[in-house]
């Protein structure tokens, strides 16, 4: 699949699109700007929403992604990694700063990491029938703070690549651009990382 002439021509498009994308960002064209906003914003907050677990922190730090991104434009040099990839680690900067920053805990959303049990361990999401207040399901709400609990006490690197992963979907070559690893370290991470959550939620 990768000597595909096909794939080839449509990646070779795409890089050179967002190539003259950032050049046109660099000249600060707001056009520029709105387009680079509306395709990455929506993961952007999402990856951020899934560090900071608070919707309303998350929208001002992701504002601050961007806001950071244009003062930085100047100094990124394109080299056919994603523009997502540099946005991310902007972001991933952004969400460090604001931990070391923040001197008291903020109430964490349970409702964010609802899907995440199901896909990581595999199991059954709600039925219909019960969805509604968490609160309202004491099993679900302490399944959700100890894998809440989990995820906050594996090392940072391995709590990045699920949240990578598992939030955005992404797959290990992208993960991989962002965090600077080869695809086979991110599946290493992975496995570490789903293996230690397992052991702790036992």
């Amino acid at each position: 699949m990768q000597n595909d002439p096909a794939v080839s021509l449509t990646l070779t498009v795409a890089n050179d699109y967002e190539a003259e994308l950032v050049a046109r960002a660099k000249e600060r064209s707001s056009r520029a700007w709105d387009e680079i906003y509306a395709r990455h914003y929506v993961q952007i907050y999402r990856y951020i929403h899934a560090r900071v677990f608070d919707a309303h922190v998350a929208e001002d730090l992701a504002s601050s992604v961007f806001l950071g991104a244009v003062k930085g434009i100047s100094a990124y040099q394109y080299r056919g990694q994603p523009l997502l990839a540099w946005l991310y680690r902007i972001a991933r900067n952004t969400v460090s700063s604001h931990h070391r920053t923040t001197l008291t805990h903020r109430v964490v959303a349970l409702s964010t990491i609802t899907e995440l049990t199901g896909r990581v361990f595999g199991r059954a999401a709600r039925p219909k029938e019960l969805e509604g207040p968490l609160e309202a399901d004491p099993g679900a709400v302490a399944e959700r703070i100890d894998l809440r609990e989990a995820l906050a006490e594996l090392p940072q690197a391995q709590r990045e690549v699920l949240i990578l992963k598992f939030f955005l979907g992404m797959e290990a070559k992208e993960i991989g651009a962002i965090v600077n690893k080869e695809p086979s370290a991110v599946y290493s991470l992975q496995a570490r990382a789903l293996n230690s959550l397992r052991r702790k939620l036992r």
